[in-house]
């Protein structure tokens, strides 16, 4: 899914009934900066945020692996729906930081 205001954005998210929803995820680049997602529908983006950190604790290390050139170079996103957790990236040497950069929260 890319954001309007930025097509060369890609990210995580899926259609229901027509309508397009960004689902709850973390960007995360190799510079240290992070940048969470989600729909606003789903509620208060302070909300969203505290939920997200809380399901970030049972996170280990199981999760859908999303490979694609359109993803930064510099960045893996983290993202989880339907208590299943996805992991998008471009490169494959970033794949140890998602785990690392879980267990350093």
């Amino acid at each position: 899914m890319t954001d309007v205001n930025d097509p060369t954005s890609i990210g995580f998210g899926y259609i229901s009934l027509g309508k397009p929803f960004n689902i709850a995820q973390i960007r995360v680049k190799t510079n240290g900066t992070i940048h969470f997602s989600s729909d606003e529908s789903f509620g208060d983006a302070n909300n969203q945020v505290s939920d997200f950190a809380r399901k970030l604790e049972s996170f280990n290390d199981t999760y859908i692996l999303h490979e694609d050139d359109q993803f930064d170079e510099e960045e893996f996103i983290l993202g989880i729906h339907d208590k299943k957790w996805h992991v998008g990236l471009s490169n494959k040497e970033l794949l140890p930081s998602v785990n690392e950069f879980v267990q350093n929260l």
